[in-house]
């Protein structure tokens, strides 16, 4: 072998190797958010685990999010939400207690002072799934 093949294949394992590496860094390290925080893939960022929402006013949030509305004892989380062709569904925890919403057109959920309209459900289901909802005190 000359020196030309010996160096053309010590390129070539070098390039092997940088390209595993950063590859492998965001496999392993690319997705990793504080324990307080979820990664965003549409947006490839990590975002807080709480969303502050106003009453009255349209509230988006990932599964794994949870609604916080200031000045309000009242908060809810997003556990999952389906975006599907004979109508979205989501499905959200309040102090403990799970809530199905389905077919968003007419679901509604008082609880206390409160009332949650489902809006809508997106994302693409290989990914973390989001749901749009708004809350009105009665």
């Amino acid at each position: 072998m000359d020196k030309r093949g010996g160096v053309g294949i010590i390129v070539l394992v070098l390039i092997v190797i940088v390209v595993l590496g950063i590859g492998g860094y965001f496999v392993f390290f690319g997705e990793k958010c504080a324990e307080d925080e979820l990664f965003n893939p549409y947006r490839d960022v990590c975002v807080g685990k709480n969303v502050l929402c106003n009453l009255g006013g349209d509230c988006t949030l990932l599964e794994g999010q949870s609604a916080l509305f200031p000045g309000e004892s009242f908060a809810f989380r997003l556990v999952l939400a389906k975006e599907e062709s004979e109508g979205d569904s989501a499905t959200i925890s309040i102090n403990g207690a799970t809530v199905d919403l389905s077919n968003y057109a007419e679901s509604s959920f008082a609880f206390g002072n409160y009332i949650i309209f489902f809006e809508s459900a997106d994302g693409d289901a290989d990914k973390i799934m989001g749901a749009s909802f708004e809350v009105t005190k009665i």
